[in-house]
């Protein structure tokens, strides 16, 4: 049989460019520019092709949060699909805020048009799996709430989103979470078909 060859964490760190610190602690050396929302047209800058900001999920621990995409210049009187989104890294790089992935989620945005829930989720390993499918799951569910009319309603969410049309998307590691957290995405359809139903 061929021989097998052991790796060590420190070979993983190193490829995935992650340091680890005197007291515990990761620096991530793969640093590619995080960007902040545009929750309007700013007419010192370029303009946007989406608007975008972040909600925090959780008003009690500022820790869930999601980067809301609109396009910025959304069809009247019509209701625009949800597109919950995930994004790559391995489990252990990059942020919803990641330059490369809060453009995509713009240029998406813009050209379907939807709106788009950008998840930030927690990384391994300070944070160990399944912490990052947790994140998605209550993300889903916070979806599922405000579909139902729980807690206050998102504005954009209340304005743009069409609740029975909500989807799961995800890039290399956040499609690994999509592929897990996807039934979850049923019971909006479920309970969004009930409640128009019933109303």
């Amino acid at each position: 049989s061929p021989k097998t060859t052991n790796h060590s964490v420190e070979e993983a760190y190193k490829v995935l460019g992650i340091s680890q610190n005197p007291d515990g602690s990761l620096t991530r050396e793969i640093r590619i520019p995080m960007v902040n929302a545009t929750p309007f047209v700013d007419p010192t800058k370029l303009t946007p092709i989406a608007l975008s900001r972040d909600v925090f999920l959780n008003p009690f621990t500022n820790k869930s949060c999601v980067r809301l995409f609109r396009p910025l210049r959304p069809p009247r009187n019509t209701k625009l699909p949800l597109i919950i989104y995930l994004h790559g890294g391995d489990f252990v790089l990059f942020s919803a805020t990641t330059l490369v992935f809060h453009n995509f989620c713009n240029a998406i945005s813009s050209q379907i048009p939807a709106v788009i829930a950008s998840v930030e989720y927690r990384l391994a390993p300070e944070h160990r799996l399944p912490a990052a499918f947790d994140d998605a799951v209550n993300a889903i569910l916070w979806v599922k709430n405000q579909a139902l009319g729980i807690l206050d309603r998102d504005p954009w969410l209340d304005k743009y989103a069409d609740f029975s049309r909500v989807f799961l998307l995800g890039s290399a590691s956040g499609g690994n979470i999509v592929y897990h957290a996807q039934p979850y995405v049923h019971w909006i359809s479920i309970f969004t078909q009930f409640r128009y139903k019933a109303s």
